[in-house]
């Protein structure tokens, strides 16, 4: 089953999350489909991703986007088959495209036949798949959907018992202390892998390690992760497990274990202290981050982002810091989720400001990590705030300027999910494809530097400019270093750094052209929103020489 590959292939990933049912509807149904996506792979591989992660396309009632489960191991028939599947991964190897699937594994829906064989006989074989109590016990401390969960503990009749749920009432938890749900999960697991996907986005991996203490007691729960991952490395070396464990950063680290547990973890602090840094205009958040983050075991690494397919969380933020970030970026009620977060996408989170919205995206991609982006971003697509809560972000993608912006020719009362018209004319892949000025278009000069940059692993430290509004840092990593600026604000802003007498500098990236600077003390002035790339030649990531050829020089249309 081991097919050839790098074993760390996702310290130079690009991810690009989507959703296969919002992506393109290719048979006119309404749904999008795999068929749809499979004749998009060209346009994912021009714009220079190299990882696809699919939000779940398993068998579900869908009462919760497909995050409630009646099957792992097979396909939602809305969106095609098994065999439809395997053609998508044939597809994908030929371009050099992985595959990553969510792993919804905190929970099944209550339409799932091991829980509806559960509420028949809790204390059977699969009813120990789950966690009953005779009475509700304490709830836990965080209410994941706080206004429309009220508690953790719903009763269920034909049980005659409560069960937990951490979600919603119909997505009853599974008792992963319990080894033969353990073993259903490594039967998935294995199932995926023979299909030839190339890792996990393990979803809720934090609720995994709570769950062991209301069911069956381990001593170290942080043992599924070991087991889940040594299991998989046995079917494929280079498989991947990234987790969703939003922690503050130093609760984050024991998921990676000894570098024996996840590979990745998304980087929640850093995702919110970039979104306050862009909210108030100062550096000094990012700053905070990059001291206060302690590095990854070698062989792992942060996932990085700007937005998600969720409700975008600013959870580990101060209260004043939360409160500025909402006020600036999401500052009316219906832009704004559960008192913490926003429903916002990242274009209008930035007002639709072309240079913001650049100079966001090349302070993702300057910093080391694994890149993720959402679907639609690279065209700057819009939320719908008329549909409920997290839905908003999760719109059809925009394909052309025509009917159902070219998602699906079907009739707008049976499409999955209605397309909102948008008041921008360059709203769509086929307007901004034709524009070198577009977002599109900047999207991929973007990807490529970061690509031709060919740095991977590694840390960041940041760099001090004279200026707050100037955010600069080095990255040291595999293949050598990169110095990068940022300009946070509206104005222009004059910037000075002090690389070093022996340093020597080759800009690689820029939102413009810039003179060229040079000397022991590095000064320039970075436009507004603007931003620069260097490579320190002569200088290589972990104490070595720089090695590999130098990237052609990349700027960004004005």
């Amino acid at each position: 089953m081991e097919p050839p590959g790098s074993p760390r292939w996702w310290e130079s990933a690009i991810v690009y999350c989507l959703d296969v049912a919002i992506f393109d509807d290719s048979d006119g149904d309404g749904v999008g489909d795999i068929a749809g996506l499979r004749r998009r792979l060209d346009y994912l591989q021009e714009l220079g991703v190299t990882c696809l992660w699919l939000l779940p396309l398993y068998a579900s009632p869908h009462r919760d986007d497909g995050y409630d489960v009646t099957d792992h191991c097979a396909i939602d028939p809305r969106i095609g088959t098994l065999e439809d599947f395997d053609a998508l991964v044939r597809d994908c190897d030929g371009r050099g495209l992985r595959i990553v699937l969510d792993l919804v594994v905190n929970h099944t829906s209550d339409e799932h036949p091991w829980f509806l064989a559960a509420r028949q006989a809790p204390d059977s074989p699969h009813g120990r798949y789950y966690i009953w109590s005779d009475e509700p016990l304490a709830e836990p401390e965080r209410i994941v959907f706080p206004g429309e969960v009220d508690g953790n503990w719903a009763y269920d009749d034909a049980a005659q018992r409560y069960f937990l749920h951490r979600y919603y009432e119909f997505q009853p938890d599974l008792d992963h202390g319990n080894p033969a749900v353990r073993t259903e999960m490594e039967r998935i697991i294995a199932f995926w892998l023979g299909h030839g996907v190339s890792g996990f986005r393990v979803d809720s991996a934090s609720f995994v390690i709570e769950q062991t203490g209301w069911g069956r007691r381990m001593d170290d729960p942080h043992e599924i992760f070991r087991r889940w991952r040594s299991f998989a490395e046995e079917l494929r070396s280079d498989v991947l497990f990234v987790g969703e464990a939003q922690f503050p950063p130093a609760e984050q680290m024991p998921f990676f274990g000894d570098g024996d547990e996840f590979h990745g973890l998304f980087h929640f602090h850093l995702n919110n202290c970039a979104w306050l840094a862009l909210a108030r205009r100062s550096a000094r958040s990012l700053q905070n981050a990059l001291v206060d983050v302690s590095a990854p075991p070698p062989g792992c690494q942060w996932f990085t982002f700007l937005r998600s397919h969720e409700e975008l969380t600013f959870e580990k933020l101060a209260e004043d810091e939360r409160e500025d970030v909402l006020c600036e970026l999401a500052p009316e009620p219906e832009m704004q989720i559960y008192g913490r977060g926003t429903r916002l996408r990242t274009a209008s989170l930035l007002g639709h400001d072309p240079l913001r919205m650049r100079l966001a995206l090349s302070l993702l991609l300057s910093l080391p990590g694994t890149p993720v982006l959402l679907y639609g971003d690279e065209i700057g697509i819009e939320e719908d705030l008329s549909l409920p809560g997290r839905l908003s972000v999760r719109v059809p993608m925009r394909w052309s300027s025509g009917w159902n912006a070219g998602f699906s020719s079907a009739r707008e009362t049976r499409l999955v999910r209605p397309v909102r018209e948008s008041g921008r004319r360059d709203a769509s892949v086929w307007e901004q494809g034709r524009d070198a000025d577009s977002l599109l278009h900047w999207t991929q000069v973007a990807l490529a530097a970061r690509r031709a940059v060919g740095i991977e692993g590694g840390t960041a430290v940041p760099l001090e400019t004279g200026d707050d509004a100037v955010f600069a840092h080095r990255w040291d990593g595999r293949g050598g270093s990169l110095v990068a600026t940022h300009n946070l604000d509206r104005e222009a802003r004059d910037v000075v750094l002090d690389l070093g007498a022996d340093a020597r500098t080759s800009e690689v990236f820029a939102d413009r052209r810039y003179d060229v600077v040079s000397g022991d003390t590095r000064a320039f002035t970075l436009a507004p929103y603007g931003f620069r790339w260097f490579l320190l030649e002569g200088v290589g990531g972990d104490g070595g020489a720089a090695t590999g050829s130098r990237p052609r020089r990349a700027r960004a249309s004005r």
